[in-house]
């Protein structure tokens, strides 16, 4: 099934059963206000927070509305591709047949780790959609140009500022810019 797909601020929101939802990896759960939550006709249940953090809490903290917080739980029964320069996103439980690379996926508690290199060495990482930015060791990221401060926010600690760094990383032999 194919969504339209806003990207606020750096987050992909689909818009499912009238609700907004965003698409978090970094999730494991669904987060929400109800009990459940009906995600290509399967019902999942929702927990009103994650690490303390609520919708509402989110809503405020990302700038637009959020209904569901869309996590691992629904996310790993299905197949998806986001497709951030068309806007759009596309789920199945089936395989999809989409252009691209297909990158090895494994899963710790419902997130997806993927191996990535930067500067010549390879390390696992979380592939988090729900994060603006991303987070390395120091030790990779230090010899790249700095990038300012940035305000960011985590479930259960709250907004904090961080250093970022322009850093070259490859996923799947493609090589992006990653803050």
């Amino acid at each position: 099934m194919q969504f339209d797909m806003d990207f606020f601020r750096g987050h992909p929101i689909i818009e499912t059963a009238g609700r907004k939802a965003l698409v978090d990896t970094g999730c494991p759960g669904i987060i929400g206000q109800e009990a459940s939550f009906v995600f290509l006709g399967r019902t999942y249940p929702m927990v009103s927070e994650y690490h303390g953090a609520t919708v509402a809490q989110l809503t405020e903290l990302v700038g637009t509305r959020i209904d569901v917080l869309l996590g691992g739980a629904a996310l790993v029964d299905n197949e998806f591709r986001l497709d951030w320069n068309a806007g759009v996103s596309e789920f199945s439980s089936e395989p999809l047949i989409a252009g691209g690379t297909r990158v090895p996926v494994d899963l710790m508690a419902n997130c997806p780790v993927i191996e990535v290199s930067v500067g010549g060495e390879t390390v696992r990482a979380f592939l988090d959609t729900g994060a603006t930015v991303s987070y390395l060791p120091d030790r990779l990221v230090r010899q790249y140009p700095a990038a300012g401060e940035f305000l960011d926010f985590f479930p259960g600690h709250g907004p904090f500022r961080t250093n970022l760094a322009d850093a070259p990383v490859t996923i799947g032999g493609r090589t992006v810019t990653a803050r």
